[in-house]
């Protein structure tokens, strides 16, 4: 294979072979480095049928160094760096590879073996002292090219020893059927350690097209991938189904071919993928060189199928005694020709299960691989595929063995039995299951097993559920019954404190959390992957971040700051000030007209993160934060000029009414006074929501009532009792109790208590860790300023239809508002001024008045 690359270096010397970020080498120059190290190599030892692992993050030096073992005869054996050293580790071991080559960065993580080491960046020097001249070579196609490990049923990987001539013919098959000539452009997307990298670097350098080669970030599904396509101008990529249905769909002028391969292909893929370009579908195992057939498919198809085998390769469907089956029966897929591997590295037992002498042949040589695969051929000789017949899946393109995983966890001393299945409760969406029986006196969690796994196995095997059973249904017969096993609960979750959104970040973040995994109320301190999240899912949260909250975040960091809390004080620290809205999008889907709900006395609006995830997904719901909640903003002083402003950002989402207000306590009283301004401007107001609000003008002499009745000096005692009232607020809005009573804290000044709160509420996580007395004393001039501006505030009388939503257990039975309001309604739900706005009963009444649907009694004065 490496000749065809060589062949190609004559034909255009000077042709860009291979490009990455700000690097790249022509033909020639590629060519001649690869030479220089495949000498080195060569007098290190390295020839046919000798292995040389090599662990290189993406670079130009891992091309040069594939391409140098090939040229001194060798095969390569690739090691992922982001791999659990155990599991490189089982790979040296098993494999007894003589030499690895590397780099001194990340040669520290390399476990210890008997293999040379050979650090590229350490003898840069010597390699300059070779030639630069093509090696004379004694290979045969029959020789070994390279060993690609596979995830093994019996918990040990297995070695795939694939020859030359099954990826020299790949190479060719490839290049004719995707059309790939001088102007193309590559992306090599598959991880090193996936066979698919090799058929991408081959079907480039056999056709004289260029190769871009990108970080990993930069292969992200979403917007990364879109935007590397795009700045590259790739025209040819070939992905995973699930990893292309999370990709925007945006323009891609110069992508002319696009290639499915490593599972099953949806039709709705193909419908909206194949439009002005080539989309074909690609199978193949690993043990078939790659690719055994490959299917072109169109906007109109009816079915997806993988297509006709490549040229030199055989596809026979067979049943149980190796007799084909007609047309349309469904039976075993078998590959037979020049692709088929030569079997698995030090595994004659398991080579001989799988490889099986051919009965359609007179060679005696000649082989079938037993794929495992159900198929059926169609009338027009295309193949369709079924699926599988025993316990390998297929999951975001992964190959996986589900054995394998439950024979590592089986390794756990807590573990005593254990089952891993896949499930796909929501279509489209498959995930690993592990099922697991600890032992009797075994204390064992979710996250730890999940993190035993992860030492051990590389990420994409690592279950995104574990469901901790007493034991596992069996069937008559004593084994597992798989699909009796039950649908996982949240039992994961219930070991881990559930401590609400502390800030607007943690909102946003906790709603894009529940919108993504479907999961309602997450905690702040919950792992994204101990949710069921996964790394596409990862990639479509990102995207979502980016598109709800204009924060670009690497990938990376979500893997570093697993929970909301995490990945919230991350984005904290690295936001820059921006202009302010008091606007705050708290559920911005649906089709509905949205409701806009105004913040409390503490102005802030994580009050509502209840009430609009409980009207659901179809009514867009809208805060109204108070300015001077941050310190560079200005705070307002009044009533009016709070509506006044707030009138403006709700005229931004929707232009013209009809509107629908509300708020709850305080917030109300503002949005009466906005529903006032509105209707001064001729806009009509459909629905004004006063939940357990009171007006002002009841709320100021109940006030001069109990301050009259205060034995402590008036002014010590009003400050003292604004701030017990701040932190009472506070802590209410989190369901958390008050840590002091009121006569414990007549004996500090207003600045000690809040010194005292702020101790406390760190201690509880009832406030984020970074969260210092400065941002609590802002957060408490804006409580003083809104509590001094609704004592200033008399309401004037206001025609339109209004509902009050009360709590029955509400210190103030007369809301005063039929003083000023002359369409009033009234309805009284279970509950206390704070437990109200979290009631589920108060979102199904407000959704109720906002469909129109209720008439009540108007309520009395």
């Amino acid at each position: 294979i490496h000749q065809l690359f060589e062949a190609q270096v004559e034909r255009t010397p000077d042709a860009i072979a291979v490009v990455f970020k700000n690097q790249q080498l022509t033909y020639t120059e590629l060519n001649a480095q690869a030479n220089q190290l495949a000498h080195y190599l060569r007098n290190l030892g390295v020839g046919p049928e000798v292995l040389v692992s090599i662990s290189l993050e993406r670079s130009l030096e891992m091309i040069v160094g594939l391409l140098a073992i090939l040229k001194a005869g060798g095969a390569y054996l690739p090691l992922d760096p982001d791999y659990p050293t155990e599991r490189l580790q089982l790979m040296l071991e098993d494999s007894q590879v003589p030499f690895l080559m590397t780099h001194s960065a990340l040669s520290a993580k390399l476990p210890p073996s008997q293999a040379t080491l050979i650090c590229l960046d350490h003898i840069q020097e010597q390699i300059s002292q070779y030639p630069p001249d093509n090696l004379q070579s004694e290979l045969t196609p029959s020789n070994l090219a390279n060993v690609i490990y596979t995830s093994g049923s019996t918990g040990k990987p297995k070695g795939v020893m694939v020859e030359h001539r099954g990826l020299f013919n790949l190479a060719l098959a490839q290049i004719q059927s995707f059309a790939v000539n001088h102007n193309s452009h590559v992306l090599q997307f598959a991880s090193f350690s996936f066979d698919a990298c090799i058929s991408e670097i081959l079907m480039t350098f056999g056709s004289g097209a260029t190769l871009y080669l990108a970080q990993k970030d930069a292969l992200l599904p979403g917007q990364p991938l879109i935007n590397n396509l795009q700045e590259n101008g790739i025209t040819h990529v070939t992905l995973p189904p699930s990893a292309l249905a999370v990709l925007p769909k945006e323009s891609l002028p110069n992508l002319q071919t696009l290639i499915v391969a490593g599972e099953a292909c949806p039709l709705d893929l193909v419908k909206q993928w194949s439009v002005g370009r080539h989309f074909f579908n690609a199978y193949g195992p690993t043990e078939a060189s790659v690719c055994a057939s490959i299917g072109q498919c169109y906007q109109d198809d009816l079915k997806v199928t993988i297509g006709k085998a490549i040229a030199n390769v055989q596809i026979y469907i067979l049943d149980a005694f190796l007799q084909p089956v007609p047309v349309g029966v469904s039976g075993e897929l078998y590959i037979g020709g020049v692709g088929v591997a030569r079997g698995y590295l030090n595994r004659p037992e398991l080579t001989q299960e799988k490889f099986i002498a051919n009965p359609f042949s007179n060679d005696p040589n000649s082989r079938l691989y037993k794929t495992g695969d159900l198929a059926r051929y169609l009338p027009d000789g295309n193949i369709e595929y079924l699926g599988r017949i025993d316990n390998q899946v297929k999951v975001r393109g992964f190959r996986i063995e589900l054995g394998e995983i439950e024979a590592v966890l089986s390794q756990c001393p807590d573990v005593q039995n254990t089952a891993v299945i896949v499930r796909e409760d929501t279509p489209g969406d498959k995930r690993l299951v592990a099922y697991v029986v600890l032992t009797s006196d075994s204390q064992m969690t979710s996250g730890e097993l999940r993190q035993f796994l992860a030492n051990q196995l590389p990420a994409y095997l690592i279950p995104n559920t574990f469901v901790i059973l007493e034991s596992l249904p069996l069937t008559p017969n004593g084994k597992c019954d798989r699909r009796s096993l039950p649908l996982p609960d949240d039992q994961t979750r219930k070991n881990i404190p559930k401590i609400g959104p502390r800030n607007l970040v943690e909102l946003q973040l906790a709603q894009i959390w529940s919108e993504i995994l479907d999961i309602n109320e997450i905690g702040i301190q919950e792992n994204f992957f101990e949710l069921g999240g996964h790394s596409l899912l990862a990639v479509s949260l990102i995207n979502r971040i980016e598109q709800k909250l204009g924060k670009s975040l690497p990938l990376t960091s979500l893997f570093q700051n697993g929970t909301i809390a995490g990945l919230a004080q991350l984005m904290t620290q690295e936001t820059n000030s921006a202009i302010y809205s008091p606007l705050i999008s708290i559920q911005s889907q649906g089709h509905k007209t949205p409701f806009f709900a105004v913040h409390p006395i503490g102005g802030n609006v994580l009050c509502y993160a209840d009430l609009a995830r409980n009207l659901g997904t179809k009514q867009p719901f809208y805060g109204l934060q108070s300015l001077g909640l941050n310190e560079v903003e200005k705070t307002v002083a009044s009533i009016e000029e709070m509506a006044m402003i707030y009138v403006e950002a709700i005229q931004t989402v929707q232009a013209s009414g009809p509107y629908y207000l509300g708020g709850w306590s305080m917030g109300g009283v503002i949005a009466f006074e906005i529903a006032q301004q509105l209707s001064a401007q001729g806009q009509k107001v459909a629905l004004l929501v006063l939940i357990d609000s009171y007006s002002p003008s009841l709320l100021n002499s109940v006030h001069r009532e109990k301050k009259s009745a205060n034995s402590l000096p008036e002014q010590f005692n009003e400050d003292l009792n604004i701030a017990y009232s701040f932190i009472r607020d506070l802590a209410s809005i989190f369901n958390q109790e008050m840590p002091f009573s009121g006569s414990e804290f007549a004996h500090f000044t207003p600045d000690e208590l809040l010194d005292k709160f702020i101790t406390w509420s760190q201690e509880t996580n009832l406030l984020p860790s970074d969260f210092g007395k400065q941002q609590i004393k802002t957060w408490f001039k804006v409580f003083q300023i809104n509590h001094q501006a609704l004592g200033n505030y008399s309401p004037k009388t206001y025609l339109g239809r209004s509902i009050f939503l009360g709590a029955e257990d509400s210190s103030i039975k007369n809301p005063g508002w039929h003083q000023v309001i002359n369409d009033l309604q009234s309805q009284w739900i279970s509950g206390d001024h704070y437990s109200l706005i979290k009631n589920p009963i108060l979102a199904e009444k407000l959704n109720s008045y906002l469909a129109g649907r209720t008439h009540l009694i108007r309520a009395k004065p």
